[in-house]
C-alpha cells in the first residue's frame, strides 16, 4: 500500500517536523503569537475539513499526530489573525 503526502507551505508556517511511522503522521509546526491556526485534510485538494480545532498560538511549537489510513490524503495548516 502506497501513501502520498503533500504539505502546502505558506508563508507563515514553518514545519519543525513531518514524519510517517507506519499509519502515523506526526507534524511539529513553528507558530507566531497571536495568530490562529487549524489542521486541515483532504482527499482531492478540493475539499477541505477541519481535523484538529484552531488554537491560538504563543510562539510556541504545535504537534500533531494522526492516523493516516485513508490511502491518499493532504494536509494542509492555515493561519489567519
Amino acid at each position: 500500500r502506497q501513501r502520498q503526502m503533500c504539505i502546502r507551505d505558506r508563508t507563515e508556517v514553518q514545519f519543525s517536523e513531518v514524519r510517517l511511522d507506519g499509519d502515523v503522521l506526526y507534524l511539529s509546526v513553528q507558530t507566531v503569537a497571536g495568530k490562529s491556526y487549524r489542521l486541515q485534510s483532504s482527499s482531492n485538494l478540493n475539499n477541505w475539513i477541519t481535523v484538529d480545532p484552531e488554537w491560538q498560538a504563543i510562539g510556541d511549537l504545535k504537534e500533531f499526530s494522526r492516523f493516516t489510513n485513508k490511502g491518499q490524503e493532504f494536509f494542509r495548516v492555515t493561519v489567519s489573525d
